[in-house]
């Protein structure tokens, strides 16, 4: 019987942690969603000193969306080391399919790291739509996983209650830079201008416009430029999405530190 699909585990030659802030995390998203669109990806996630994917292909297939991802990742990270050969596990049949994308997004709950609160480093945030790059991940997970709903996605982002919560705008460039899958509003870049057009949206109602300028790293005039213009409304609810996530949490000190064991050395475990 040929498989579904294949379950692919990677990690660095020393092991080292592959993305170790939101920046790298972002980047690390970013070359996933880009290099793997052409194929039939399902979930990812990056924890520490390895990563996974979940892919709905053919074997050969399976080997060169690996292969593509890998060396997009060297790059997109400038890793001094390269990459080990990448481990795939076939799936089988549906439960095994279903089971292994929850267990992909469960790696903070299992290996114990805390340095990804809001998964930068997998496509959870894509099919939750907090964030806008990586959606088209969404209708294979429809296709292929029908039975997962928002409400077991939102499990495993810790944030059960996340459509009720408030929009608290203290953290709205970070929000915004999430949004759209980049480490910070700085430049001029489409994906940047976009950022700052829907949170300027989402916030001037609430914010003067020389305080939304300080916030978003940008001038008044571009300001009152982006409150004229049109946003894209899934960069809008990506935003108010990321606000929400962060309402009530204080992120420095989201940083959970090992449990005992957690820092024992790999095994098949701790694939």
């Amino acid at each position: 019987m040929a498989p579904l699909g294949f379950h692919v585990t990677f990690r660095l030659a020393d092991s080292r942690v592959i993305a170790g802030d939101a920046a790298e995390q972002r980047r690390l998203a970013r070359s996933l969603l880009t290099v793997l669109q052409p194929f039939g990806l399902l979930a990812f996630r990056c924890a520490d000193t390895h990563g996974h994917l979940e892919l709905v292909e053919p074997e050969d297939r399976a080997r060169e969306a690996a292969r593509r991802a890998l060396v997009g990742l060297s790059g997109a990270l400038r890793l001094p080391v390269q990459f080990q050969r990448a481990h795939l596990e076939p799936i089988f049949d549906h439960w095994h399919l279903r089971n292994t994308l929850h267990y992909v997004f469960r790696q903070d709950s299992r290996h114990g790291f805390g340095h990804d609160p809001h998964h930068d480093a997998s496509n959870l945030p894509d099919l939750l739509g907090l964030r806008v790059i990586g959606t088209w991940t969404a209708r294979h997970v429809r296709r292929h996983l029908p039975r997962v709903d928002r409400a077991a996605l939102l499990d495993h982002l810790g944030a059960p209650d996340l459509d009720e919560r408030p929009l608290v705008l203290d953290r709205l460039a970070d929000a915004a830079a999430a949004a759209v899958g980049v480490a910070g509003l700085d430049g001029r870049s489409a994906a940047v201008v976009e950022a700052r057009r829907a949170a300027v949206h989402v916030a001037r109602s609430q914010m003067q416009t020389a305080e939304l300028a300080a916030s978003l790293s940008c001038s008044a005039p571009t300001v009152r430029r982006l409150a004229a213009s049109t946003p894209d409304p899934r960069v809008v609810r990506a935003v108010e999405g990321q606000l929400r996530l962060r309402a009530g949490r204080e992120d420095d000190a989201a940083f959970v530190l090992a449990r005992p064991g957690a820092d024992r050395r790999p095994d098949s475990d701790d694939e």
